[in-house]
């Protein structure tokens, strides 16, 4: 089986799933290409280089199957997409939202996250080559379509999110650390839930790092303010101080979408406080058994208790989380899930 994936792809957002097909296909069945492509038009849209990536198998008997992941936040389908592909696979699910004609070719799938798939030279390589494959016309900009790749490589890479024990001790306060974006009004109510787990830390005897993101002081997030940083952190030191943080929080983000930080959390085997989540996830996560569900502040106030004073709970919460990891959400098993279903329409 070759795999070839379109050379006008998002690369910071599709290399989860590039590694996935590296690891199912091999390496070296996997490339990319502009050929299969070019009647699906992305460039017409330019909102397309954010909303989904496509690529396409082709057997021994060349069979070709197209298939697109959709990896945006709001829980739209791009109908351009979905009428050339074969299988259209999608985090941010939500069947409330979705349309009859939509549903005989979707494939729910859980969230992903950037991930680094290559060291330097092959970041360039493949930067230098995919564009000449786009004959120097990419779906964005010069800028834009560099820049992914540089953040990209500047990202860590799926390895380097495996949990190790953490360096508290007994005669430290418990850590804990969130960093998150502020969001405009299309995110007010993940903004509030934030603020209100971050308050509740505060309150208790843990020592608390990070905040909000906030780019300008206005009248709009003012209350805010205080619970800010003022220093950006780089992906390497998110990760290692997310690593050290005694448990973590997550709220469906902008557009209720299921963001990288749930992904990442589960990858990190971290005990996690989450609000109910808003889009569909293809194996529902299980209330104090790999994660742990508030529906209000009195529980988000109960679970920050209940997990800064029960070191077991934690343990527990984190080993199953990255159980689910290994079985649901990894690159591998998306892949896997997107083929058994491929062979099941059939």
């Amino acid at each position: 089986m070759n795999v070839l994936i379109d050379a006008s792809s998002r690369i910071l957002y599709a290399s989860y799933y590039i590694q996935g097909l590296y690891e199912v296909f091999g390496k070296k069945n996997v490339s990319f290409s502009s050929r299969y492509f070019k009647d699906l038009k992305r460039d017409s849209i330019e909102y397309s280089f954010e909303h989904y990536f496509t690529f396409v198998l082709i057997d021994a008997e060349k069979n070709l199957k197209k298939i697109v992941i959709d990896f945006c936040d709001p829980p739209d389908i791009n109908s351009t997409a979905y009428k050339w592909c074969d299988a259209y696979a999608k985090i941010n699910l939500n069947y409330s939202e979705t349309k009859d004609e939509f549903r005989k070719k979707l494939i729910l799938i859980p969230p992903g996250f950037g991930i680094n798939i290559w060291n330097k030279r092959q970041t360039v390589y493949h930067c230098i080559m995919n564009l000449v494959k786009c004959k120097f016309s990419p779906i964005v900009g010069f800028k834009r379509f560099f820049q992914d790749y540089y953040v990209h490589y500047k990202r860590p890479s799926l390895s380097d999110y495996k949990n190790t024990s953490l360096k508290n001790n007994a005669t430290q306060k418990p850590y804990v650390f969130m960093i998150a974006t502020l969001w405009g009004s299309n995110g007010a109510h993940t903004n509030r839930k934030r603020k209100a787990f971050i308050e509740l830390v505060k309150s208790q005897e843990c020592a608390f790092e990070g905040g909000f993101f906030i780019k300008e002081a206005t009248k709009e997030n003012e209350a805010y303010l205080p619970f800010s940083f003022k220093e950006s952190y780089s992906s390497a030191q998110y990760l290692e101080k997310t690593k050290q943080s005694i448990f973590v929080f997550n709220t469906p983000a902008v557009h209720n979408c299921h963001g990288w930080k749930l992904a990442e959390y589960l990858a990190m085997g971290k005990a996690i406080i989450s609000t109910p989540l808003s889009n569909e996830i293809p194996e529902k996560l299980q209330h104090t058994e790999n994660i742990h569900i508030v529906s209000n502040d009195a529980e988000l106030e109960l679970a920050v208790t209940s997990l800064i004073n029960d070191s077991s709970y934690r343990k527990t919460l984190g080993k199953n989380a990255r159980l689910y990891f290994e079985a649901f959400v990894r690159p591998t098993a998306v892949i896997h899930t997107i083929l058994t279903q491929i062979l099941d329409k059939n």
